[in-house]
């Protein structure tokens, strides 16, 4: 099941707590909260500890079982508009890996990616000069955000006021709609979306070609993200989110990532208020505390168990979460993991036998990754989709933790 965590989250649990979220959920790292970890750099720290303490601290609690890095929302934006269709299926959009054939097998091979081997430098206070850098011009960008300007300007223009987000938000599918002023509103969704002048006219010659429709029928991802930003212009201009506070720019930009996801949690108040607008029926928003208490129950939970069974590692005994209480996390599996208990009840058993046939299968495979062998270039090849197989390799990660 795929979460997505802000930063209040991931700040609010405690180590054993993390561990069991990294066990039981498979987290999205979108852009959003590495760059509000990172730029923690150069936030005032509490007292007696130092910037990088903090941030090595928070990193430390990032899942690193089945975490998937997000491609950053502006490059799949462009290629959306571009005619690079964003599949919003409720999974992380990785970038592609790289193809590796084996054995008469053919794989999408992910190492380290750059994202996870920068947040587990992190933990141990390793920073690069160009990190730090990042930090201080994103805190800058940060401070010299002037959203009461944008308040201004709306209240100049006469914007109307909405009773409520949803209203907002309301308001806000309609402009994108753009019914009868298509033209304009799309040129308007080209600049809120900051798209580089140099990729306008090939985006507007494949708009006019498909007879000018709507930005949702030609780029349902950009569509989103515009209709994001629309609301956002509109609940500043109309004093429903506090133009003073800067940082709500980003708190706005996790929901850029929200189609890709099943729960998104947070302790912040304004996410709890407009997130649940931009979900799905197929997905949820968990407040901070809720997932919290979750995860402390379940930890108390899995060490009251006896010592012969927690001997055998949390990967064998919390493959899944408890049949039997009152649990949040099995709850959601209920709703968006149908037959996990089916599962849970007859678990597959990994024998040696089990163990040496799927080494036959990847053996050869791990063994041309190890030799840095890809497939070969300019080779026409006749698999389909379902004959290529993906997994990620991460051999830098800690081991498993022992609870």
């Amino acid at each position: 099941m795929i979460i997505i965590c802000d930063k209040s989250t991931i700040q609010g649990l405690n180590a054993d707590q993390a561990f069991w979220l990294g066990i039981h959920y498979r987290a999205n790292v979108v852009p959003i909260f590495l760059t509000e970890v990172l730029a923690d750099l150069h936030k005032p720290p509490p007292e007696g500890r130092t910037a990088e303490d903090v941030v090595a601290k928070i990193s430390a609690k990032v899942p690193q079982l089945g975490a998937f890095p997000n491609v950053h929302h502006a490059t799949l934006v462009l290629g959306d508009l571009l005619g690079h269709p964003v599949e919003m299926i409720r999974v992380p959009v990785i970038p592609e890996g790289q193809i590796v054939e084996a054995g008469g097998r053919v794989a999408s091979y992910y190492g380290e990616m750059p994202e996870s081997a920068a947040v587990r430098r992190w933990r141990k206070g390793d920073f690069f000069g160009v990190e730090r850098d990042y930090a201080r011009a994103w805190r800058e960008a940060l401070e010299k955000l002037d959203l009461t300007a944008i308040r201004k300007a709306g209240q100049a223009r006469g914007v109307l006021k909405f009773s409520d987000f949803a209203a907002v938000k309301a308001a806000a599918d309609d402009i994108a709609l753009a019914n009868g002023r298509r033209y304009m509103v799309f040129k308007a969704a080209l600049d809120a979306l900051n798209i580089p002048e140099s990729y306008r006219p090939a985006i507007l010659k494949r708009w006019k070609e498909q007879g000018g429709p709507a930005l949702r029928d030609f780029a349902p991802y950009a569509d989103y993200v515009f209709r994001c930003e629309i609301f956002f212009h509109l609940a500043i201009a109309t004093g429903k989110i506090d133009a003073v506070r800067t940082s709500n720019r980003n708190d706005m930009a996790y929901l850029f990532y929200l189609p890709f996801c099943r729960v998104f949690t947070s302790f912040d108040r304004l996410h709890a208020s407009i997130a649940p607008l931009f979900m799905g029926e197929d997905q949820t928003f968990v407040p901070g505390q809720l997932l919290k208490d979750d995860l402390a129950k379940l930890n108390a939970y899995y060490r009251a168990l006896p010592e012969e069974v927690r001997a055998a590692g949390a990967m064998q005994y919390a493959a899944y979460p408890p049949l039997e209480g009152d649990y949040l996390t099995s709850r959601l599996y209920d709703r968006f993991e149908p037959g996990w208990r089916e599962h849970a009840r007859n678990p597959i058993k990994l024998t040696p036998e089990i163990n040496n046939k799927v080494m036959e299968h990847l053996g050869p495979v791990l063994d041309a990754i190890e030799r840095g062998e890809g497939a070969p270039q300019g080779v026409p090849r006749t698999e389909t989709k379902d004959d290529i197989f993906t997994f990620t390799v991460d051999r830098k990660s800690d081991p498993e933790k022992k609870l």
